[in-house]
């Protein structure tokens, strides 16, 4: 659905807003994604977005050249902020896990007995190196030539060793696995960096509506609270006029505003929701 990333300053890159917008892929990176890219090794570890924020399997989710992000949380609990962001085990849903294998190698290695798999030279080094499991999970095969490379495959990621540079490159699971599971293209389509709306809100007042806008058809979560583990009360057709009752509150990197609609009541995402133009008169 349309609960994406946004929010990028137009300068293309405003971090004390936890933002930044591509030009090499054209797309945008914002909050509780753009924290865990920043303190997990960036470029180096996930490669540049590919696509904006979307739902995918009921999650909020950010594709990436190397990575999936999912921002995960215990669905239905008023837990404002409570959402996590996850790696997606790219390497297990692709497949590749090989049988468990007890290595008697003459050199010095390191064995995983939760995937029975072992690391050695410079693919160990790179993996203590660059988070170890939390962002690679843990081996899930031995070392193999796939394409005149050796790779080794983990449940998040694939290590391959380039002679050439001499040294060890993440692999593209992230477009491979986009690609596998025949995702719309248009999701990887360059946008705009999208400015923040600074046009104040006033609370209960005339002033005090907004539609909903910019979820190309798709509508907006009405959640029983701030931040996208809060469950959804209401999907909010696009253009609909709703009422602001309270707000702004911080969860997840964005502004989320108290609404009601119909007698619904709930909380979305600023992002979605445009103040009424000049001349629009409320209910």
């Amino acid at each position: 659905m349309a609960e994406g990333l946004y929010l990028v300053d137009s300068s293309g890159y405003a971090q004390e807003r936890g933002t930044r917008y591509f030009p090499e892929t054209g797309h945008n990176l914002q909050g509780a994604f753009f924290n865990y890219f920043q303190e997990k090794g960036g470029l180096e570890i996930f490669g540049y977005p590919i696509t904006e924020g979307f739902q995918e399997d009921g999650l909020l989710v950010q594709y990436f050249q190397r990575a999936r992000l999912a921002l995960t949380g215990s669905r239905g609990k008023r837990a404002f902020g409570s959402g996590e962001v996850g790696v997606a085990p790219l390497g297990e849903l692709m497949g590749h896990r090989s049988p468990p294998f007890e290595p008697t190698y003459h050199f010095p290695y390191r064995y995983y007995p939760q995937t029975g798999h072992a690391l050695s030279f410079a693919f160990l080094d790179y993996y203590q190196a660059q988070g170890e499991d939390e962002v690679f999970g843990y081996p899930i095969t031995e070392p193999f030539l796939e394409r005149g490379l050796i790779v080794q495959y983990f449940q998040q990621a694939r290590m391959e060793w380039h002679p050439d540079k001499k040294r060890v490159q993440l692999g593209l699971l992230g477009e491979e696995y986009f690609e596998a599971r025949g995702l719309d293209p248009a999701l990887r389509a360059p946008v705009e960096p999208m400015v923040e709306e600074i046009t104040p809100i006033p609370q209960r007042s005339e002033r005090g509506y907004m539609r909903v806008r910019g979820t190309k058809g798709e509508g907006l979560h009405l959640r029983e609270g701030p931040g996208f583990a809060s469950a959804t009360v209401y999907l909010l057709p696009e253009g609909t006029l709703v009422k602001v009752l309270g707000g702004p509150v911080e969860a997840d990197g964005y502004r989320w505003w108290q609404l009601t609609y119909e007698g619904l009541e709930g909380w979305s995402a600023e992002a979605w929701l445009q103040p009424l133009g000049e001349g629009e008169t409320p209910p």
